[in-house]
């Protein structure tokens, strides 16, 4: 373990379109004791040619897998072959402010009873457009056996815990390991803008697959931390089963399928904020 150094693991597959960026936002920190990690997931596009491109130009970054099980294996696949005191992941699609790891890495360093440092994140649209801020909030780290008020994008963790992901999930693998931080060691939420999180089409029209899928795992996580109610239940198995019941009767075709998917979006996200206060 290195001293001060930052491991920041980028999971991809397939980003052709915004790695660069994400990259860029990474070398050009204010912060430089940084150390890059990809774990490729086996892209097809034009992703591994700029991430080869930026291994042979760059010392500190370097491909960790070109294969995975999902993104928490591919997450931990950079954990494990990480040297650095602190770490975070950073989505390939995603970016972090300028000072973000700077202003992390202070903290920790200033805080030696904290092990999870935090703040807001800006949901962008395709086109850059703002879409909705992300607040880090500033709660009781208790809380977060309740719902997840932590974004990701941005937050920094030591390495010194020992922590990985739970391989068995894909969308709410970071509350997960919030609730097991919890339990080891204090948060620390900050009043700073840390990170940009790209809001994809693609995501968008996939949304219920996604919240289905999702709303699936939280359950899990409240059932795994015996904070489960029988309104969850009912509640969640009537999200997911909305998003199937749509398909079946307007089928994907049809010009009213976009704005159903809208609509059960919408209840989605109520219901998670509402009931699974996530």
């Amino acid at each position: 373990m290195k001293s001060g150094l930052v491991s920041v693991i980028v999971p991809n597959l397939n980003y052709g379109g915004t790695i660069q960026k994400c990259l860029n936002s990474i070398l050009n920190q204010t912060y430089k004791n940084v150390e890059i990690l990809i774990a490729d997931g086996g892209s097809r596009d034009s992703s591994i040619n700029i991430i080869e491109s930026y291994v042979k130009q760059y010392s500190n970054i370097k491909i960790v897998s070109r294969s995975d099980d999902g993104q928490s294996n591919a997450i931990n696949k950079g954990i494990e072959s990480s040297e650095g005191t602190y770490i975070t992941w950073l989505n390939s699609d995603d970016y972090l402010a300028p000072n973000a790891l700077k202003i992390a890495v202070s903290k920790l360093e200033e805080n030696k009873n904290i092990g999870l440092v935090y703040g807001s994140v800006i949901n962008i649209g395709n086109d850059g457009r703002f879409m909705q801020l992300n607040i880090g909030k500033l709660e009781l780290k208790e809380n977060i056996y309740f719902h997840d008020y932590i974004p990701q994008t941005g937050s920094v963790f030591r390495a010194s815990l020992g922590m990985r992901l739970d391989e068995s999930l894909n969308w709410a693998m970071d509350w997960d390991l919030w609730i097991r931080l919890s339990k080891v060691s204090n948060f620390l939420g900050i009043n700073e803008i840390l990170g940009y999180c790209l809001i994809e089409n693609e995501i968008m029209r996939k949304s219920n697959q996604v919240c289905a899928e999702r709303t699936k795992e939280l359950l899990r996580i409240k059932k795994k931390y015996n904070n489960v109610s029988k309104l969850d239940i009912f509640t969640s198995a009537l999200c997911v089963k909305s998003g199937e019941i749509t398909e079946l009767i307007f089928g994907k075709n049809n010009k009213l399928y976009p704005l159903i998917i809208k609509i059960n979006s919408k209840l989605y996200r109520i219901y998670a904020r509402k009931e699974l206060m996530v």
